[in-house]
């Protein structure tokens, strides 16, 4: 049984939490959980309790919390000091993120200052720990069911370490291992063996001392015979080795095509960031507001890479909101490109959804803007700036898939 500690709001995450709770209690662990009645103060309590347990699970939504006044020259919510302080402890970090939002009401989405702390405390928890993300209930307990497994497997694993020159002695005094590795003195002690004694024993007496004689009179003759009449040796049998095939003469456009092919460095993976704001409000027609998470840059082929959005879509009307590509354009070099992520959701009235929107985006491409368009009002559109940051990661080597050209620095 583990002691669990269990971090979330509660405003917007109740359910949640009790889900979690009622799980770990299934499964035989004990949940710890702040805004239990203490003499100390709320946060001194949560902090204070942490110590004692063995594993953290931190449930965030789309809510920042309470932010305690004292002693929190950061203004940090509690939830964002417990998750803090379980680092601190050294204790396995589990991260739980809600990617939908059921009721904006009980959300941050709205507060311009308390929305940028809670995508400040999203983003820390994305650089540290590899969260798990659910939509649903369902999604939910299959996330912390393989997470707990996970992360108590390992605690396991690292705590067997220091005994395993302990065990390996143990292992050697067991009953079983003394009978198989007794001592050759005592061996010796108890006298030869039944089998040795039969053989020695044999060889003494007559017949055996005959029977001797005979296999050495019947060597000697054998080896005179020899010497006398030499059998000549089998006559050898040619072997014609095949002819080594003639080396096909490779062209010359082939050739510098495989020459270039090896020389080629694949450029290094570009990193790009935002240019200017991170959101996009549309007023008519089913108010809504879109908002950038982040951008990855993944490799994809020798001349492409993948370059993914993590996109928030908010309701602000209480109609439901189709969440899809054809919501989204990628202008690359001025033209714009269309998404291969396959995004379709339905965001209902109010509310807000995650989702992932995916491009296919040349080597040395002029990555220019993010188009997206809210096709509730005609095909309204809102660009939202690029740029290239510093290269992610260093070229490779890589075949030559583009002819063996160089690409095109970025700009």
């Amino acid at each position: 049984m583990a002691r669990v500690y269990v971090s979330s709001t509660v405003a917007d995450l109740k359910r949640e939490r009790q889900v979690v709770i009622d799980w770990l209690v299934a499964a035989d662990h004990q949940p710890v959980h702040s805004y239990v009645a203490a003499t100390e103060t709320v946060r001194d309590s949560c902090l204070a309790d942490m110590e004692r347990c063995d594993l953290y699970v931190l449930i965030l939504g789309h809510r920042y919390g309470y932010v305690p006044e004292r002693g929190n020259p950061e203004g940090l919510s509690i939830t964002h000091l417990e998750f803090r302080r379980a680092g601190e402890l050294g204790l396995p970090r589990i991260a739980l993120i809600r990617t939908s939002v059921p009721d904006i009401s009980h959300s941050d989405l709205l507060d311009p200052a308390r929305n940028q702390r809670l995508r400040d405390f999203h983003s820390e928890v994305r650089q540290t720990v590899r969260p798990a993300e659910f939509n649903d209930e369902a999604e939910l307990i299959a996330a912390l069911s393989t997470s707990v497994q996970r992360a108590l497997g390992e605690r396991s694993r690292q705590a067997e370490v220091p005994r395993a020159t302990g065990r390996e002695s143990v292992r050697d005094n067991s009953p079983a291992v003394r009978q198989h590795q007794r001592p050759a003195s005592q061996s010796a002690s108890n006298g030869p063996s039944p089998a040795t004694q039969l053989g020695k024993g044999w060889w003494s007496t007559t017949p055996g001392m005959l029977t001797g004689a005979a296999a050495v009179i019947a060597a000697l003759i054998a080896l005179f015979a020899s010497r006398e009449n030499p059998s000549p040796p089998p006559p050898a049998i040619p072997v014609q080795q095949p002819a080594a095939p003639a080396a096909m003469a490779q062209p010359a456009a082939a050739a510098r095509e495989s020459s270039t092919a090896a020389e080629y460095i694949a450029p290094a993976l570009p990193r790009v960031v935002l240019a200017g704001p991170a959101e996009a409000s549309f007023e008519k027609y089913r108010p809504s507001t879109y908002t950038v998470l982040g951008i990855e840059s993944l490799p994809r082929t020798p001349t492409h890479y993948a370059l993914r959005f993590r996109i928030r879509l908010l309701t602000r009307s209480s109609m439901d909101m189709n969440f899809w590509d054809s919501s989204f354009r990628l202008l690359i070099d001025g033209l714009p490109s269309a998404p291969d992520s396959n995004l379709n959701e339905i965001v209902p009235g109010n509310a807000a959804k995650e989702g992932m929107v995916s491009y296919q985006v040349p080597y040395g491409a002029h990555v220019q803007a993010l188009r997206i368009i809210h096709h509730e009002s005609l095909g309204e559109t809102a660009d939202l700036p690029l740029r290239l940051a510093a290269a992610k990661t260093p070229g490779v080597a890589a075949p030559a898939a583009n002819g063996g050209k160089k690409p095109r620095n970025v700009q």
